[in-house]
């Protein structure tokens, strides 16, 4: 057995290095991440995330948190960033270290934030924080967290409050905006029944994409996002989607910075998420694209 596989055997086992630490494991890149630019979508950086933190509520979580068939937990919001050296050094052979940890606990919600480190070397590739809140499904409504979760770990998180953020901002009314619609598939789904949030964010890719290919509404974008080196990504969570549901996706450029890209996800009309990305910019100011990507050559 080699190293590497030994590595990820260890995947399920939780780090106690300390009281706030709540899970670490290990794993690599495999050829099925990569797009056709030779990086790793964003969407499947994210379910690195997820998994950390399914992981966590499995082996602990579940019973600080006191989740039950009708105690569940929902993410409010989420930051994603992506090193510059996570789209120059991945490839399918690079060994990753998660570590997630508690940094926020408040009355009813809390705050995961995880480290994506190239393993060996310590090198950041990604960073995740998550915002939480607890929910009674019974009467719908965010209930408190349990005595126990907020003495044992609340006075020593190092958040004094959840991570903010400026996504209110509305799509212009006459400025140019790019419409993408489509509907929820039940392959999109999660344990919760309903749309899970990695989805959000390839409609929003998606439909970014589509903005840039077709012309007219992002200055900077000429190509597909796959092409563009991301540097952040934050979604705000404001209403779950369920399958059948009908699904319209709006970017525009922001007002300030022509390398941030602004979202609106709704259903029936009403919003059900808030998205901002945001990409590296290049000597000239311009969004960075992905040199000469090299395609896989495979072996079957």
């Amino acid at each position: 057995m080699t190293e590497s596989r030994q590595r990820q055997d260890k995947e399920d086992r939780v780090a106690n290095t300390d009281d706030l630490t709540i899970f670490k494991y290990s794993h690599t890149f495999t050829y099925g991440d990569f797009n056709k630019s030779g990086t790793v979508d964003l969407w499947r950086v994210a379910k690195i995330s997820e998994s950390g933190n399914a992981r966590s509520i499995q082996q602990g979580m579940e019973k600080s948190l006191q989740l039950s068939a009708t105690i569940r937990i929902f993410m409010r919001y989420q930051v994603i960033h992506l090193s510059e050296e996570f789209h120059d050094t991945v490839t399918s052979s690079t060994l990753w270290d998660l570590t997630s940890w508690w940094s926020y606990i408040g009355k009813t919600s809390y705050c995961i934030d995880s480290v994506l480190r190239q393993h060996g070397t310590g090198l950041e590739l990604a960073s995740f924080c998550i915002h939480a809140v607890r929910v009674d499904l019974t009467v719908r409504r965010p209930i408190q967290l349990p005595m126990e979760c907020v003495s044992r770990y609340g006075r020593t998180v190092s958040r004094s409050r959840p991570p903010t953020s400026d996504l209110r901002e509305a799509a212009p009314r006459d400025g140019p905006t790019y419409l993408f619609s489509t509907r929820a598939l039940p392959s999109e789904t999660d344990a919760n029944q309903h749309v899970n949030h990695t989805a959000f964010i390839k409609y929003c890719i998606d439909c970014a994409s589509l903005a840039a290919i077709e012309g007219g509404v992002l200055s900077h974008f000429h190509d597909d996002m796959a092409y563009y080196k991301l540097k952040d990504f934050e979604l705000e969570y404001v209403q779950e989607i369920s399958v059948g549901d009908k699904i319209n996706v709006v970017c525009w450029e922001d007002s300030t910075n022509r390398r941030v890209i602004r979202f609106l996800v709704k259903t029936a009309e009403k919003t059900a998420c808030r998205c901002r990305g945001e990409w590296y910019p290049d000597s000239n100011g311009y969004p960075t694209k992905i040199p000469n990507p090299k395609p896989f050559v495979s072996n079957l």
